[in-house]
């Protein structure tokens, strides 16, 4: 580990024996001294470089007076234009995809052999904003056991001393930390043995609540371009056919996955974190005694995996479960305030599923008639208006169950009630009340002016139903069979 210290100091060794070796003019110790001065002290002068400027302390260095021109020259001679490190980074954000967007700034990954950087770029940079790195941070994921996932084992601020590099480039903000001195461990966040690193921004000061943080996996140059062309060639396959939901992102939902596409797109779009619910297409008493059946949650951000941003367009991926789903509800949330939802979109895999519904309760006598005529049929309640208007379908349905079960019906195993849900020794209930509200538009669909919903029963052999619609707390209508 050589710090620019050591390297002045080894500098000075090599000159000396260079001096001897090729005869030339000795100098004196005083000499090297005002030369070393005036050479730190015209990088120094760069007014675009923000970083730490290190001058060397007596009596390595000896104050001696230099022009401007002298210390252009000087850098014009070790940095400009192929040696200066700045280049080879600003080379490589033009050529290459952030591998996080995350409130106004972009991380990139630099490597190239033994050598690692993060480079984060803000684009809109305030010239009053004196040290844009005070609330950036840097961890170091340490090596996972086999009980759990790699923790944190040291975390650098790159505000503090010498802990990053800052400088600007036009308005923009640019700041660097070097990895390669550091023995990065090896963690399971890829599955594939790859060093990881934990990179984040603190919302006001270090130590405090976050306002953001992502893990990054180090790869390859050659991962990095191939996973960047499957992207691509994704985007491109899928913007050819219809999406199953045109919103502000266009939605297709594939066999294994589900894919979000935009463009134009800019990076605050991808800001945000996606929320997707599924409803299962298949239900049992068990999902409603356990309160997940109605709908499961998947949630993703932008990522290096997930995600691609080229040519001013978009992509977004989220896995989908093996199970099978009759609908998907998908938005994205405010990271500052969950309750502003900017978009949000249903897709119905089986949209015939809603006629055949139609077809099956209209051949027999509604249970109830309300505003909407409410049939069961088999194990599901069906829900039927027509003509029907946008405005029918705007109030959320309620959809209250009393099951009439003898206790040992209730608590035999595979039946109506898991032990797992009972305390030990507690007294079997004879009704289990289920309660759950749903919108229209998760569980129905509005074509030609009719509107059909179908909602699932627990298999329970003795109910009583009690449903409706609900506005701002009050009942619209409720019926009860």
């Amino acid at each position: 580990h050589w710090n620019e210290a050591g390297n002045m100091v080894a500098a000075h060794r090599l000159y000396r024996f260079l001096e001897g070796k090729l005869a030339l003019p000795k100098a004196s110790d005083e000499q090297l001294a005002g030369a070393r001065h005036v050479y730190y002290h015209a990088f120094a002068q760069d007014d675009r470089w923000l970083g730490h400027r290190w001058l060397p302390p007596a009596p390595w260095a000896e104050a001696r007076e230099f022009s401007e021109e002298d210390g252009v020259a000087i850098r014009a001679k070790y940095l400009w234009p192929e040696f200066d490190p700045r280049l080879r980074t600003l080379e490589h954000i033009r050529e290459n995809e952030p591998r996080i967007r995350a409130s106004g700034w972009e991380v990139y990954v630099l490597t190239d052999g033994e050598r690692k950087e993060i480079i984060y770029v803000k684009a809109a940079c305030e010239e009053e904003e004196k040290d844009p790195a005070s609330r950036l941070f840097l961890r170091v994921l340490a090596p996972s056991g086999e009980d759990g996932p790699p923790g944190i084992s040291m975390e650098v601020r790159l505000g503090e001393h010498m802990q990053a590099v800052v400088w600007r480039e036009d308005r923009a903000c640019v700041v660097t930390r070097e990895l390669h001195l550091w023995p990065l461990a090896a963690g399971r966040i890829s599955q594939t043995g790859v060093p990881a690193v934990q990179v984040g921004e603190y919302k006001e000061r270090a130590g405090g609540p976050v306002r953001w943080q992502e893990t990054i996996a180090f790869e390859s140059s050659t991962a990095v371009a191939a996973r960047a062309a499957r992207h691509r060639a994704k985007y491109e396959a899928l913007a050819v056919r219809e999406p199953d939901v045109r919103s502000v992102w266009n939605v297709h939902v594939l066999d294994t996955e589900i894919a979000y596409l935009k463009a134009p797109c800019h990076a605050a779009d991808v800001h945000d974190p996606f929320i997707l619910r599924l409803v299962p297409a298949v239900f049992t008493w068990r999902d409603f005694l356990s309160k997940r059946g109605h709908f499961r949650y998947l949630l993703g951000r932008a990522g290096a995996d997930s995600s691609a941003m080229f040519d001013g367009k978009c992509i977004m991926t989220l896995g989908l479960p093996e199970w099978r789903i009759t609908a998907v509800e998908t938005f994205q949330h405010n990271t500052e305030d969950r309750a502003l939802v900017p978009w949000k979109a249903v897709a119905h895999l089986d949209a015939d599923r809603f006629r055949r519904a139609y077809d099956a309760a209209t051949t027999g006598r509604p249970a109830a008639r309300a505003a909407f005529d409410v049939y069961h049929v088999d194990d599901n309640l069906i829900y039927i208006r027509e003509p029907c208007t946008e405005e029918d379908t705007q109030a959320r349905f309620f959809l209250h169950v009393f099951p009439d079960v003898s206790p040992d019906v209730m608590n035999s195993p595979g039946t109506l009630r898991d032990k797992r849900f009972q305390a030990p020794h507690a007294k079997p209930r004879p009704s289990n009340v289920i309660r759950l509200q749903f919108p229209f538009a998760r569980r129905g669909m509005r074509t030609d002016g009719r509107c059909v919903a179908v909602r699932p029963l627990p298999d329970y052999p003795n109910m009583r139903i009690r449903t409706g619609q609900i506005a701002a707390g009050e009942q619209l209508w409720v019926t009860e069979f």
